[in-house]
């Protein structure tokens, strides 16, 4: 027999499982506690040899196992936001530091986030980038700094300490 029909025990407003997916026995010894009263049953079918859950019910219900979810429960993944990634050779040295990056391709992306990359490397300092990771911002707030037209293209400047590391 390739499949095994497992129990666990997952709260109904949620839908998340509380207890790990077990075997019937040992899911009914919890269900005796008085603490779990308020949880209902959920069951899978698990095939053991292609590694993967057949079903889940309800079907709305996530396991706490991620090898028991189905692809369509990855319910606590985070959703990715979409980046535009602007390459930078050097930053604008004038207090503040800052960038100049085109406004239009700000404006006309449909990505949540901005990103910028400076490459620009230090020659005293054996060669190490000055800022050695990319740094992000949200599109709206970057659509609110001031814009200056330089030779017939739009560009906004936005000092380096308003950027974040993390996306």
């Amino acid at each position: 027999m390739n499949q095994h029909t497992l129990y666990f025990l997952y709260d109904e407003q949620t839908k998340r499982a509380v207890t790990k997916a077990v075997r019937y026995s040992e899911i009914s010894e919890q269900m005796k506690d008085i603490r779990n009263k308020d949880f209902k049953l959920g069951e899978l079918v698990f095939n053991i040899y292609q590694n993967k859950t057949i079903s889940i019910l309800p079907s709305n219900a996530i396991p706490m196992e991620k090898k028991f979810r189905l692809n369509g429960n990855e319910a606590e993944k985070p959703e990715e936001k979409r980046v535009i990634v602007f390459t930078v050779r050097e930053p604008i040295w004038a207090k503040p530091r800052s960038v100049a990056l085109n406004y239009q391709e700000i404006f006309n992306s449909d990505c949540e986030l901005i990103g910028v990359d400076i490459v620009y490397r230090q020659r005293t300092k054996n060669d190490e980038r000055l800022y050695p990771d990319p740094m992000y911002m949200e599109r709206e707030k970057a659509l609110k700094y001031p814009v200056n037209k330089i030779r017939d293209m739009l560009i906004t400047t936005i000092p380096i300490d308003d950027f974040r590391i993390k996306a």
